[in-house]
């Protein structure tokens, strides 16, 4: 896997610097009217007018002059623009720099992946300025990061040796790169991306999705009674992703109140990985019954706890009775007291 490259951003440094580049140009313009107030005190009312061409005018002989004044309007409404641009974007920046200290791993540097039998992200999928589905004043991004809080609550409620963490965990704007990036530095077992459907059609219901480089099922080229998924690249990862896949769908639908569809291939950076990953849609937002159940904040708590106790029946199956470093505690105590019987 080629190692991907990351600039050095500083963008509060860049506001900071144009925000002084403002203050000065403003400054500037203030003593310029204090100079020309002191100045009209001292001549006629009339306005001031000050040569800064001294080319002649082909058509009229005259000089053309511009005034002191219209120069003082013209720098003020180039200012209050850029201050403008500056205050208008200034969400931008605050939500992208979070997005890049979300996704900054120097936390994960002293991580002992060890320690933990399993190791489990969830991704709220969007953020920040990418709302994904919106209908009406219900927002996807909103509806994700909810169902995950919940969810990654309930699993540190009913911990047993196993590490959960969010991709996110604010109103973020996160690149599909940031969070895998984030997985693969917490060396997780497992991704589950919370997402939200839409369709034209009146469809409702919760989807599961995984993925596998397998072919579809049911071609008749299987050769000696080969079992297709082995000779084909099914293997035990997809087999599981599968698994989780539609065991979450499940549980998201008993949380919300509604059915559940059905678990299919899909691709994507999300579950192409290594380890096990699955994505699961909870429901239709432009299906009104799933719309209300969406919007309801005691629905998608439960969603949440339903789809973390269905994690923790998952991983009671296939995660490790102990990790690798309750073994060597283990090991070691046996060690010390075959020594000092």
């Amino acid at each position: 896997m080629a190692k991907q490259k990351y600039k050095l951003v500083n963008p509060e440094r860049f506001v900071l610097i144009l925000l002084v580049l403002v203050i000065i140009i403003l400054l500037c313009i203030q003593c310029g009217k204090k100079k020309n107030t002191n100045t009209d005190s001292e001549e006629s009312s009339s306005p001031i007018i000050q040569t800064i061409d001294g080319e002649n005018s082909e058509e009229t002989g005259t000089k053309r002059s511009v005034s002191t004044i219209a120069l003082d309007g013209v720098s003020g409404q180039m200012a209050a623009y850029m201050t403008s641009m500056l205050m208008s974007n200034l969400e931008n920046v605050k939500s992208s720099m979070a997005g890049y200290l979300e996704g900054n791993t120097d936390v994960a540097a002293n991580f002992d992946p060890t320690h933990y039998r399993y190791i489990v992200a969830i991704d709220a999928s969007h953020g920040g300025s990418d709302k994904g589905y919106a209908v009406d004043d219900l927002v996807e991004k909103k509806i994700t990061l909810s169902v995950a809080q919940h969810m990654i609550n309930y699993l540190n409620a009913h911990n047993d040796g196993y590490y959960f963490l969010l991709t996110r965990s604010s109103d973020t704007t996160m690149t599909n790169e940031q969070r895998l990036k984030i997985a693969n530095a917490y060396s997780v077992d497992c991704l589950i991306t919370l997402r939200v459907n839409a369709s034209e059609e009146e469809l409702g219901g919760t989807v599961g999705t995984y993925y596998t480089a397998s072919p579809s099922s049911g071609s008749d080229d299987d050769e000696d009674g080969e079992d297709e998924n082995t000779s084909s690249g099914y293997n035990e990862r997809d087999a599981l992703s599968e698994r989780l896949a539609q065991e979450l769908m499940e549980a998201a639908a008993d949380g919300f109140g509604m059915w559940y569809r059905y678990v299919e291939v899909e691709e994507g950076p999300m579950l192409e990985t290594e380890f096990i990953s699955c994505t699961v849609y909870m429901g239709y937002m432009t299906y009104y019954l799933d719309h209300d159940l969406l919007a309801s904040e005691s629905a998608q708590a439960a969603a949440g706890e339903a789809m973390g106790q269905a994690l923790l029946d998952f991983l009671a199956q296939v995660a490790p009775e102990k990790s690798e470093a309750e073994l060597a505690r283990d090991g070691e105590s046996s060690g010390e007291s075959s020594e000092n019987p």
